[in-house]
């Protein structure tokens, strides 16, 4: 015979199922609110047994991790393994915190041809990013798929660090006569791809910049006597420039022909009530970078005169 639940029964049974419904409901709001404003991080160091922490925090290795944005230091430990530290910064772009530990000890060795897969998984993980960033950097950045450019004079290459907004180009030249040349060179590059070339910071290895805090200043009102004032060596040749609203960019040649130590420096000055003052140091090429808040079709001309 069939037993029926009684009346006190049945509310019994709906007062623990709602019980748990109430806690479940609590808990979930505990988890989604304890992700709010953190960024979601996919960890993954191999060999996964190792201990992955944030400012001593414990992560969660081969797992997902909400971290709220900011700097920290990383520390990856494990026995038999070398302990990799870093300073990390957590913003909307991390997706990952991965790498492979290197084996101290032969245990350390046995472990890592033993979880090979591990090891495999992160060098995976790695290609992929690696991949995407190469594609996404030509993409925003088009003069590199034109780097590096090679030739008997110089060299033009490309660095990236993820604290900077844009790759840095380097120049690296077996002369210093080379210079113009690897510039000029470097210009043509960015417009057959149509890129500007004054958004990236842009360094030439081993120079030694002999204008830097070399124009003195002066009264002088002609921006043209304002540089001739303001540089007393007579192996400074000094082009007459243009002259473009409160702006005044020219070319100061250094060195020697007869020595093969010539440089073209572009230079811009910046009216400064009844006289001028440099906007920055003159350099072979100007930028937003080494001559900042300068619009860019004045950093753009001054290049080209």
């Amino acid at each position: 015979m069939e037993e029926r639940l009684t009346k006190k029964q049945i509310i019994t049974i709906a007062s623990v199922l709602g019980a748990m419904l109430a806690i479940t409901l609590i808990i979930f709001t505990i988890q989604t609110l304890s992700k709010v404003g953190k960024i979601k991080v996919t960890v993954k160091y191999a060999p996964f047994s190792a201990e992955v922490t944030l400012n001593g925090e414990k992560l969660k290795n081969n797992a997902q991790n909400y971290i709220t944005p900011g700097e920290y230091q990383l520390s990856v430990t494990n026995p038999d393994f070398a302990t990799q530290t870093d300073t990390i910064i957590i913003n909307n772009d991390t997706e990952y915190l991965f790498g492979l530990l290197s084996a101290t000890t032969e245990h350390g060795e046995k472990i890592t041809r033993e979880r090979a897969e591990e090891f495999y998984e992160v060098q995976g993980i790695a290609g992929m990013l690696s991949n995407q960033y190469g594609e996404q950097q030509r993409t925003e950045y088009p003069i590199l798929n034109q780097l590096p450019f090679t030739n008997s004079l110089y060299k033009l290459g490309y660095t990236y660090n993820s604290g900077q907004n844009t790759p840095t180009i380097t120049i690296s030249t077996y002369s210093v006569t080379s210079i113009d040349s690897a510039i000029s060179k470097l210009k043509s590059l960015a417009a057959s791809t149509e890129d500007q070339i004054t958004k990236y910071s842009i360094i030439i290895n081993d120079f030694n910049n002999l204008l830097e805090n070399q124009i003195q200043s002066n009264e002088s009102s002609d921006p043209l006597e304002y540089l001739k004032n303001g540089l007393k060596d007579t192996d400074y040749k000094i082009q007459e420039g243009q002259r473009d609203d409160n702006y005044y960019y020219t070319n100061i040649i250094t060195g020697s022909e007869e020595h093969y130590t010539t440089v073209t420096y572009r230079v811009i000055l910046i009216q400064d009530g009844n006289s001028w003052r440099p906007a920055s140091t003159p350099y072979p090429i100007l930028t937003e970078i080494n001559t900042p808040h300068i619009p860019s079709n004045i950093l753009e001309s001054a290049n080209n005169y």
